[in-house]
């Protein structure tokens, strides 16, 4: 269950709020109140939302991350939302200015070149990590054009989120029967379909390997992939140490058939988490995943 903190950051008032603020404050007291809210709701220990984000942490680090460690990193990780907030809506509207802080690397490019030649489908598996909106205007006017599937319910605020990344070339779908039907013949046609490879969904049917545990994780991308035999690309956006966003990017991770449908599933998503275990464990800090990917954690981590 989401906790009040959490549904009052993701509703619509919020972000309307975040907007009109990140556009009127300059970058010096904008990303010194960025901090203060970071670290003002890590402070909030027995929320839900803080709750999640340190045993999400502590897993992905091998469980390594405790005590004062393990306060620093979920203190800098909402530190990071935050900024990646004012960011995406500060420079809203300044090309020069978003172009500056967004950098299309040559593995983006050759995505985006693979994306326009459209001999076969791709399905991009996205980490929660950086500031993938801000990224991803900044590449809409390189080319970069995909069908985005989200979050199958989406609160007030991600309405907004979904409205603003139409307008800026992607197209929203959120999860459904009818969207993966509609992004399965998106793929058969050579389109591009992005996705979530790290977002918990409650009452998982299957829980692939992540980290070394069995997590409540979608695998719907890997079934538009054995469906359609397009190949999935792991990709993670992340905040250079000069603050430039730019890109990992793997290699096409075409789809093996071991056994049946629960074995093809599990056996590709878990192809495909290695990968992204990979990008996470480069960007801790950048990890802005605030639902628990490990339920069974959230009472593991060590006080």
């Amino acid at each position: 269950m989401k906790s009040s903190l959490q549904e009052l950051l993701n509703s619509r008032i919020a972000l309307s709020f975040a907007m009109w603020l990140a556009r009127r404050l300059p970058p010096g007291p904008g990303y010194r109140l960025c901090d203060w809210v970071g670290e003002f709701i890590a402070g909030r220990r027995n929320t839900a939302i803080v709750q999640a984000v340190r045993a999400n942490k502590w897993v992905a680090s091998r469980e390594r991350l405790v005590g004062a460690e393990l306060d620093a990193s979920v203190a800098a990780t909402f530190r990071w939302a935050a900024r990646s907030v004012y960011e995406t809506y500060h420079y809203l509207g300044d090309t020069e200015k978003m172009e500056a802080r967004a950098h299309i690397n040559q593995p983006f490019q050759g995505l985006m070149s693979r994306i326009e030649a459209a001999e076969e489908g791709t399905v991009l598996a996205v980490t929660h990590t950086g500031n993938f909106d801000f990224f991803a205007r900044v590449a809409a006017r390189h080319g970069f054009a995909a069908w985005a599937v989200t979050a199958a319910q989406p609160g007030g605020g991600y309405q907004q989120q979904n409205r603003m990344r139409d307008a800026a070339g992607l197209r929203t779908l959120p999860a459904s029967l009818e969207s993966i039907r509609m992004s399965t013949d998106h793929l058969l046609q050579g389109g591009t379909v992005v996705t979530g490879a790290d977002r918990p969904i409650e009452a998982a049917k299957y829980r692939p390997q992540f980290f070394g545990r069995p997590a409540n994780l979608p695998v719907h991308y890997v079934s538009l992939a054995l469906k359609t035999d397009a190949p999935i690309i792991a990709a993670s956006v992340f905040a250079r140490d000069d603050g430039v966003y730019t890109t990992r990017i793997s290699e096409p991770i075409y789809m093996e058939r071991p056994g049946g449908r629960r074995a093809n599933l599990l056996h590709n998503a878990e192809r495909v988490l290695k990968v992204v275990e990979t990008f996470i464990e480069q960007e801790l800090d950048q990890w802005l995943m605030f639902y628990p990917v490990w339920p069974e954690a959230l009472s593991e981590v060590p006080r």
